[in-house]
């Protein structure tokens, strides 16, 4: 009988702590995660991050853990989650056309993806926002039908497009390409449409829509201004960059970052240095690998420069792929970077850096 009351008072133990722990993200591969939400009747709650993104850190430190969290989750969702560049996470990151971080994918049971949650929140406005994607299924299933049976209206195609683009990338960006062949020059010079230029989901860099963008930006600035069309062109391109400096971005060929760095010959904007002309020739040899070559052209850079123009960033690119000795050759170019600095209050902490290239 003791056995018997200690068996139920565990049972309810184990029940009270599981009611109050945060979401169970679950070990599971997504073939099982899909075998067991199908079992269970749930969707499928997938986190997408990295091991370098902030905010992914933050929602699972700080939101993901909170009981109301799971109070939400668990009775929904198998909830799993994926480093989006180790092991099964670098298909799972092409197969959910992954574009930013944290990315939050919410699919049935036979692997259909039905939403797609961008960036992090606090817990109710995540809550909120998750419980919003699940009520516009429907409407979203609605949506696509008219697209599917031939709806190429303007208006709608624009509603589409909005409606689509946190689900499927791809969809969106070949109704985004519908839409700009209706379009008159007025209307594509439009603040109305600038929606489908200044999208990177939609215009990625070397997309047609993106050529078009660069290669009549003059009219653009005409009709939206220098700074709206001009900025947005440059940033765009300076980010992308320097994702390649991190050692990411890796969907980019050397062949990408020539028209990169013609698209930045191009814009003659001020904002423009010779940092991002910079970058550009740095990130074709990070490409290649290269790691012999990419030293010793820094090892040039470096004395040729300002300390603070130097790209410190590269030593995430380099990060566990070079030698001890190249490593020692690495902390001589930080080091003399840092010697170099013109400004004062310039803060780089070199020794940290130092020993990250040698981990």
């Amino acid at each position: 009988m003791m056995k018997k009351a200690f068996t139920l008072a565990t049972a309810l133990l184990c029940s009270i702590m599981l009611f109050a722990q945060g979401v169970n993200f679950q070990d599971l591969t997504y073939e099982e995660a899909l075998q067991k939400a199908k079992a269970e009747n749930k969707w499928v709650f997938v986190d997408c991050y990295t091991s370098w993104c902030g905010p992914c850190k933050m929602m699972a430190d700080k939101i993901f853990p909170q009981k109301e969290a799971g109070d939400y989750f668990n009775p929904l969702f198998v909830c799993v989650k994926y480093d989006m560049e180790k092991g099964e996470g670098l298909e799972l990151a092409k197969k959910f056309d992954i574009q930013s971080y944290p990315t939050f994918v919410i699919l049935n049971s036979e692997g259909v993806v039905r939403q797609k949650l961008m960036g992090s929140s606090e817990l109710d406005e995540f809550i909120e926002r998750v419980k919003k994607a699940l009520a516009n299924m429907e409407i979203l299933d609605e949506i696509e039908a008219k697209y599917n049976n031939g709806n190429r209206d303007k208006e709608f195609l624009t509603q589409y497009i909005g409606d689509i683009l946190n689900v499927s990338t791809p969809k969106a960006q070949k109704a985004a390409l519908e839409l700009y062949q209706q379009l008159s020059d007025e209307e594509r010079f439009s603040e109305k449409y600038w929606f489908l230029f200044s999208n990177e989901q939609l215009a990625p860099i070397g997309s047609k829509l993106f050529n078009f963008l660069v290669e009549n930006h003059e009219k653009f600035v005409a009709s939206l201004g220098e700074q709206k069309v001009k900025a947005y062109i440059y940033i765009i391109l300076d980010a992308k960059l320097t994702d390649i400096l991190m050692g990411r971005g890796k969907e980019i060929t050397p062949e990408l970052v020539d028209q990169m760095k013609k698209y930045l010959e191009a814009l003659n904007f001020p904002t423009i240095g010779n940092n991002s002309f910079l970058k550009a020739d740095i990130a074709k040899i990070v490409l290649t690998g290269n790691q012999e070559e990419l030293l010793k052209y820094c090892e040039d850079l470096v004395q040729k420069i300002p300390g603070e123009k130097f790209p410190f960033i590269i030593v995430y690119a380099i990060k566990g792929k070079i030698t001890p000795e190249q490593a020692d050759r690495w902390a001589k170019v930080l080091q003399t970077a840092k010697d170099k600095f013109t400004v004062p209050q310039t803060v780089i902490n070199i020794d940290q850096l130092i020993q990250l290239i040698k981990e």
